[in-house]
């Protein structure tokens, strides 16, 4: 933690405020509150976390080091007037805010009242959560029932315009909020990636982590493409390879896939001895928004991917120089027979994407974040004012997403 750091968080009382405490097996957003909440304490913030989810947080085990409070609340309480009760306990200087629902919770949560001070307020977007409903709707039109697109962004964005600051996930969300006129900073992910991981020689099949859940559900959908579409050619070429899923699985479509060349492990506390045995990861997600931790996770483990052309896009690689990609069924099983077949080109791949996550998820790079963050909503402007009490946005599909196990759906 740099001294710059631990300056700009010193005496600074910080209430985040997200769905669910996050756990090392959860994921959606999760391993990335853990390391806000980690920064902060570390710099000397007193932090509190407030989970949203009362009902479904994990009440034991908790991830955080000494220093952190967690507010936990009862089943059935009021969440606004629990919220409330904590913010007077607690006198936060700073929330840090995720999700767009938790945001209107928020607003409806202050005071309204002209000259009324109050806390200053990050809207920390881990994702633009409409951005993964307008993908799903190419897939599932039902899902999108007549809305429209641009409607359901420039509704998301107006939400954020009662922070004092924004951040965002990826600079290349950072410019749809900046397109709507909200600035944004980017915090990207903290994750070490492993120094001593096993080479090429002796691994074998393919991996896919992520949780299973209804049909309609990222990862649910890129499972059975993959099963049904990928996997068949990819097993004409490679007769012995198999397909080995870890994550909690609670879809029965692919249950009934289940056989001796597609294997579940379930939910899988430590990732890395599959890592270190699978030869290719796959991230076949066809709809998403943010960026894929899944892939940066397998990546800092030394294992290298074929994904889809939209989750390279949102990891900001290249084809052939990160990773292998593709979003048709054909192409996509010929860019897994290439990397499974050639060592050269998997090496590669793997040093480029490695060093890919050494230069933008570093601890470094997110502490300065953070302390740039905090630096900018202690400065003596804010921009906030009757944002506050402005209209509420309809919560939909999307912007209530919750945390899934980290061996299951990030």
């Amino acid at each position: 933690m740099s001294s710059q750091t631990a300056e700009d968080a010193a005496e600074l009382r910080v209430l985040v405020v997200d769905d669910r405490v996050p756990h090392p097996m959860l994921g959606a957003g999760s391993p990335r509150c853990r390391s806000i909440v980690e920064a902060l304490s570390k710099a000397g913030a007193a932090v509190t976390f407030f989970p949203t989810l009362v009902a479904n947080a994990p009440r034991a085990g908790l991830p955080f080091a000494d220093g952190v409070t967690v507010h936990e609340g009862l089943v059935g309480e009021n969440l606004i007037e629990r919220l409330r009760a904590c913010i007077a306990t607690t006198r936060p200087d700073v929330l840090f805010v995720s999700r767009p629902h938790n945001m209107q919770t928020i607003r409806a949560a202050l005071p309204t009242e002209p000259g009324t001070a109050g806390p200053r307020i990050v809207y920390d977007a881990e994702a633009i959560f409409c951005q993964r409903k307008i993908r799903k709707g190419q897939f599932y039109p039902q899902v999108m029932n007549g809305l429209d697109p641009d409607t359901l962004l420039a509704e998301e964005v107006a939400l954020t315009r009662a922070a004092d600051l924004v951040l965002s996930v990826s600079e290349s969300e950072a410019d749809l909020f900046r397109h709507h006129g909200v600035e944004a900073a980017v915090l990207g992910h903290c994750l070490r990636p492993r120094q001593r991981v096993p080479s090429v020689k002796g691994r074998a099949d393919f991996l896919f982590v992520g949780e299973r859940a209804d049909w309609t559900s990222p990862n649910t959908d890129s499972v059975l493409w993959f099963i049904d579409e990928v996997f068949p050619r990819v097993r004409a070429a490679l007769p012995d390879a198999r397909l080995h899923l870890a994550g909690h699985l609670a879809s029965e479509a692919v249950r009934r896939r289940l056989s001796d060349v597609v294997e579940s492990h379930g939910e899988v506390p430590d990732l890395r001895p599959l890592y270190d045995r699978a030869r290719v990861f796959v991230a076949p997600t066809q709809f998403a928004a943010g960026v894929p931790y899944k892939v940066i996770d397998a990546t800092a483990n030394g294992l290298p991917c074929v994904l889809t052309d939209l989750l390279l896009s949102q990891m900001g690689w290249t084809h052939e120089r990160e990773a292998l990609s593709a979003s048709e069924p054909d192409a996509f099983a010929r860019r897994c027979i290439r990397m499974y077949r050639d060592d050269r080109l998997w090496l590669g791949l793997r040093a480029a994407a490695v060093a890919d996550i050494e230069r933008t998820c570093s601890e470094e790079v997110f502490n300065l974040a953070i302390s740039n963050a905090l630096r900018e909503v202690r400065s003596p402007i804010s921009h906030r004012g009757s944002d506050l009490s402005g209209d509420r946005v309809e919560q939909r599909d999307g912007a209530g997403a919750t945390e899934r196990p980290l061996s299951s759906g990030h």
